[in-house]
């Protein structure tokens, strides 16, 4: 057993229980972190880059990651009976990077074991196109939910305008209807008031008929009363004036009674 070699889970610095997408992840930015296009020149990084890759192609693998899981590194370097598959070449690694960035890598490291960095850039170019895509998705997502929360409240809020017009509407009605009864009624009180005012003054006007009548004949009886008194004054003053002669002998003359009597020389 080579004991130099680090823990896998250490080399992508991830827990032993973590699942495949995170150990993807982990993968992913350590390979583009120590990929020798990236390093150049660097041996410290290569080197780096072939634990990275070693360590992915054994927790990638169910069945390799539960050997190693058992028993370590024992489980690939022949020490369990040579059952172990070991890892003295890295020919297989450009297939595990070029699988996991797609396609446009080609099927090998180049001539020098390594991907080239066009090869390397167009993986991570069409990982970000799929991760723009993803967003778009969500996005567009989000946007047909916020779209239909919002029609959804402006159906809300119509439906409640148009209950709380109905409920206007509906104490509007009954307001006009106060309305109406009252002015009904007020008509007909003034309909009362002015009978009654004209039915006060025909009585006044028949009580002032009468009165009027009244002095009239009032007026007549005076009138009367004064001719007559003045029609006795002249008859007295005649009298007074030019009394009647008394003869010497008994002489017939007429009465006061319409008749005719005898007047033996007395005054008349």
């Amino acid at each position: 057993m080579n004991m130099a070699k680090r823990d896998y889970y250490e080399v992508l610095g991830v827990e032993r229980g973590a699942d495949d997408d995170t150990i993807k992840k982990a993968y992913r930015k350590l390979a583009k972190k120590y990929h020798p296009d990236m390093n150049p020149d660097n041996k410290d990084a290569e080197a780096k880059f072939k634990e990275v890759n070693e360590a992915y192609a054994v927790l990638s693998d169910s069945e390799k990651r539960s050997a190693y899981d058992n028993y370590g590194h024992a489980a690939f370097d022949g020490s369990m009976g040579g059952g172990g598959e070991g890892f003295s070449g890295f020919g297989d690694f450009g297939d595990i990077f070029s699988s996991f960035f797609g396609g446009g890598f080609g099927g090998g490291y180049g001539a020098n074991g390594a991907l080239t960095r066009a090869e390397m850039q167009q993986g991570f170019d069409t990982q970000e196109v799929v991760r723009k895509l993803d967003g778009i998705t969500n996005g567009l997502s989000d946007g047909f939910y916020a779209q239909n929360t919002t029609m959804l409240r402006g159906f809300a809020d119509i439906t409640t305008a148009v209950r709380e017009g109905q409920f206007m509407a509906k104490d509007c009605c009954c307001e006009t209807n106060r309305n109406i009864d009252g002015v009904r009624y007020d008509a007909q009180k003034n309909t009362c008031d002015i009978i009654t005012a004209v039915h006060e003054e025909g009585e006044k006007t028949r009580s002032l008929i009468k009165e009027n009548e009244i002095q009239v004949l009032r007026d007549k009886v005076a009138e009367l009363q004064l001719a007559q008194s003045q029609c006795a004054q002249n008859a007295y003053l005649t009298n007074t004036i030019r009394p009647y002669p008394v003869p010497a002998y008994p002489a017939c003359r007429p009465s006061c009674d319409g008749g005719w009597g005898w007047n033996y020389g007395g005054a008349a």
